[in-house]
């Protein structure tokens, strides 16, 4: 019977392969000697190499193992950069925030409450703010809203978790003021664009840098006169007033946890009447023990 031919071909491979490795077994176990030394002449040099790399004095090695030790230094000192960059960083946005809430915790303790502006001019209507806190938090209509001691708007509406606060600046929103300097009771309408325009009739001296405040009990500054414009033919004269810090630039804001309290017309007219039988320093106690000005105006207006 014929034998196939792969068949007896691949027997042949097998057999071959088996000769070639107990060939090389028995080649090693007679001649270990031989290949060791070869081996070992061929390594040898490497390995002195290696070593005078690794350990001489040489000019050569001591300049390459330098090159090595620089960039490995250079390398950590870029690593301890950027961590120490990323920490000064952290460090200055905290000692900023920090430093804006001190400035809006100035003579009060816990009459306001804190929060941050999350939405500002585009993203709202302008001369208008939304700010993290809201009836969870306390915050009620018709509160004051400070950047320290300057009051930039009142609460117009509050949800859960945030309010929205108009500033005096809105176009058409009329709040009470007082002028130092004259000393005299006015009106501020809200020109827009962060500007007041406080309406005083003519013959009262007004000055740039003139204090304007909110007329009642630990209540701010809606700021300094900027510009007067004055003409003897018409009865009123105007002081123009840029809110600051400018809407843009606020981070946090306090606000009071209750509104204004509002004074009626009658309450004034009993309050007058009470003055000519009433010793002057109880009036004075009971005036600074109550609000001078009502804030009807400021709601009706934030409220249209």
């Amino acid at each position: 019977m014929k034998t196939n031919f792969p068949q007896r071909f691949k027997k042949q491979q097998w057999l071959l392969r088996i000769v070639v490795v107990c060939g090389i077994f028995v080649a090693l176990f007679f001649f270990s000697k031989f290949f060791g030394d070869g081996v070992s002449r061929v390594v040898s040099p490497l390995y002195s190499v290696r070593v005078w790399f690794t350990h001489s004095q040489s000019v050569i090695p001591t300049f390459f193992r330098s090159r090595v030790e620089l960039s490995r230094e250079i390398d950590e000192l870029r690593s301890k950069l950027a961590e120490t960059t990323d920490y000064t960083e952290r460090l200055s946005v905290f000692q900023a925030e920090n430093a804006l809430l001190r400035g809006l915790q100035i003579d009060i303790h816990s009459d306001r409450i804190i929060a941050d502006v999350i939405l500002r001019p585009s993203e709202t209507p302008y001369d208008t703010i939304l700010v993290h806190a809201g009836a969870t938090e306390g915050v009620k209509e018709g509160s004051l809203a400070y950047a320290g001691i300057a009051v930039v708007g009142v609460v117009g509406r509050v949800f859960e978790k945030s309010a929205l606060v108009v500033l005096f600046s809105t176009a058409g929103v009329v709040s009470p003021t007082y002028v130092y300097g004259p000393n005299v009771f006015a009106q501020a309408e809200g020109m827009g664009g962060g500007v007041l325009r406080v309406s005083v009739p003519q013959g009262i001296k007004l000055s740039v840098g003139d204090s304007i405040v909110v007329p009642a009990k630990g209540s701010g500054v809606y700021g300094a006169i900027e510009y007067i414009e004055s003409d003897e033919s018409k009865p009123e004269q105007y002081a123009y007033v840029t809110q600051r810090p400018s809407v843009h630039e606020l981070r946090f804001i306090s606000i009071d946890k209750e509104p204004l309290p509002d004074i009626s017309y009658d309450d004034a007219r009993a309050s007058i009447a009470r003055a000519s039988n009433t010793p002057l320093t109880h009036l004075a106690e009971e005036i600074t023990a109550s609000s001078s000005v009502s804030t009807t105006t400021i709601q009706s207006a934030t409220s249209e």
